[in-house]
């Protein structure tokens, strides 16, 4: 039986070797296309020409504005270079990558060259100690590549690396061992992890500022009973002290639990800023404009006016209350006083190295079908069932007598 590869390697955009977008480069599927479909085809490309500078000093006012390339920042305009890291994760899978600012052998310079990698199997430590390292300096290696081929070999070569390494930390040989700091906390530990590291007001505890994010993320889950009838959200939150790539896993782990693992969230840190920009759910085009975009608020300072009642929901949060409403579809209810997920949510449990290596991360997360409560139900149909027999009777009894 051939062996199906737990990390997939992919590019797309612009670069040097192509006359226009990547074209030839295959993203095997099916998370990689929906992944390049989401980010670029319906995220990127409509954004653009929205991506612009104003008229310059001198310039006649009908001058349209310049399209602003990808390597560039305007101040003016509030716009910043495409140069992020990413994460996108999903109840199927996780995709981590790479933005570069770009161009193709016309010199077109508006499009980033993106390195997208699908990992299935690899536990949050792998992901941490050993992949996102590698993700800068092979983008980078990768857009100086001069040759189609070449690039094609650069990728097949990481692909493979990194397959190596995920299977040797899951047989346990060659694990790190160096590194002694606490894993990236998941469930309600990631609101409680913010919940410290945001906590910078006397007297504040839990902080506004989380207050805030779980507030906005709250109206949107609690909006419709069913996760796919829940629409996209937008948030830009602080970093909050330590690396990017633990600052951006921490949030993501925090939208993660607060929608229950039921959607999208994607996650995008900009190179040298100091935020993270969340896409929870279908994310539109309009909901990429962030990427660019230096001068949206972070939600945790937007000065939502909370309730009493809002507040003691969100207290209950942080104390281990199940963060969804209850449905048919959850299971359980934002006062069920558990942080686990409710019964007939389990966890996935592929070969995971965090396993071997004894790493406290939690699997990430897939909903099943939970079985349905019928015995309402069936006393309806054994109620309907004797009110005809009831009727048959009567109209036997009517018959005989006429």
């Amino acid at each position: 039986m051939a062996h199906t590869p737990l990390i997939t390697v992919t590019a797309f955009g612009k670069h040097p070797a192509w006359a226009d977008h990547i074209d030839s480069v295959p993203a095997p599927g099916p998370s990689l296309p929906r992944f390049k479909s989401l980010l670029y085809t319906n995220g990127i490309a409509p954004n653009v020409q929205r991506w612009t500078r104003p008229p310059r000093a001198g310039e006649a006012d009908e001058v349209n504005p310049q399209v602003l390339d990808s390597d560039q920042a305007d101040d003016a305009a509030s716009l910043i270079r495409l140069d992020h890291l990413l994460s996108w994760y999903t109840p199927e899978a996780l995709v981590v990558g790479k933005l570069v600012p770009s161009t193709d052998q016309k010199g077109r310079r508006s499009y980033p060259f993106v390195l997208a990698v699908q990992c299935e199997g690899a536990g949050a430590r792998w992901v941490r100690q050993t992949l996102w390292p590698t993700l800068a300096p092979l983008a980078q290696r990768c857009r100086e590549t001069p040759e189609r081929d070449a690039l094609q070999g650069v990728l097949d070569e990481h692909a493979a690396a990194l397959n190596e390494s995920l299977a040797t930390a899951a047989r346990g040989v060659g694990t790190p061992t160096d590194d002694a700091s606490p894993p990236i906390p998941g469930g309600v530990a990631a609101l409680r992890a913010l919940s410290r590291a945001l906590g910078d007001e006397p007297g504040e505890d839990p902080p506004v500022a989380l207050l805030r994010f779980l507030y906005q993320v709250r109206r949107v889950t609690h909006a419709a009973p069913r996760p796919e009838d829940w629409s996209a959200l937008h948030l830009r939150v602080p970093l909050v002290g330590g690396e990017t790539t633990d600052d951006l896993t921490l949030w993501q782990n925090a939208a993660r639990h607060m929608t229950g693992d039921k959607i999208a969230v994607l996650a995008l840190a900009p190179a040298d800023r100091a935020w993270i920009d969340l896409i929870l759910g279908p994310a539109e085009a309009s909901h990429f404009l962030c990427l660019r975009r230096s001068d949206l608020p972070h939600c945790t300072d937007i000065a939502y006016t909370l309730s009493p009642e809002d507040r003691q929901a969100l207290h209950g949060i942080l104390e281990g209350e199940y963060p969804l409403p209850i449905t048919k579809e959850t299971g359980s209810g934002i006062f069920s006083r558990r942080a686990d997920p409710p019964s007939g949510v389990t966890t996935l449990s592929p070969a995971s190295p965090d396993s071997a290596s004894g790493s406290a991360d939690p699997a990430p997360p897939a909903q099943t079908k939970r079985p349905s409560n019928d015995r309402h139900i069936h006393f309806m149909l054994w109620g309907i069932i004797a009110l005809a027999l009831l009727i048959a009777m009567l109209l036997v009894v009517l018959f005989q007598n006429s």
